[in-house]
């Protein structure tokens, strides 16, 4: 477990299936201030994940730009199951950058409990991708919110 300053609370993860070990990062982040009426126009972009897509895409592209990276492949945002929740995903296929062009596989998903913004990032190599999906969907299912 790391915790870096803006980054949240990261956790790194190994597993193992067959005869291969896989890796993934699983990075928790919690914005600390009570949206309060701002938390109705995220209500908008939960309900439809498109928009917020359209909102994080350029955002991405520019954060990776800047370190050589990219996206390689970006996947229609959409409502996945999160604790019995149904939340906005955003997916893609990037290469975070030019020091080690290792195709990532990125998923994020957004959502708001108690009139605060959270993330719950997964990351792996996309070769690793089909491994933790399978594993991070068992763990959504059972996730808790109180």
């Amino acid at each position: 477990m790391d915790n870096q300053p803006n980054a949240g609370i990261q956790y790194d993860l190994v597993g193992f299936s067959a005869d291969t070990w896989h890796y993934a990062r699983l990075v928790a982040y919690k914005m600390d201030q009570n949206l309060g009426v701002a938390s109705l126009l995220f209500g908008v972009a939960e309900s439809n994940p498109q928009v917020l897509g359209e909102l994080a895409r350029p955002l991405l592209e520019k954060s990776l730009a800047d370190n050589g990276g990219k996206i390689l492949e970006w996947s229609t945002p959409k409502k996945t199951p999160l604790g019995g929740r149904n939340v906005p995903a955003i997916s893609a296929r990037l290469i975070m950058t030019d020091k080690v062009p290792l195709p990532m596989a990125a998923t994020v998903y957004v959502f708001l409990h108690q009139e605060r913004l959270f993330a719950l990032g997964l990351f792996s190599p996309d070769s690793d991708r089909q491994f933790w999906g399978q594993q991070f969907r068992q763990m959504a299912t059972g996730m808790k919110w109180n």
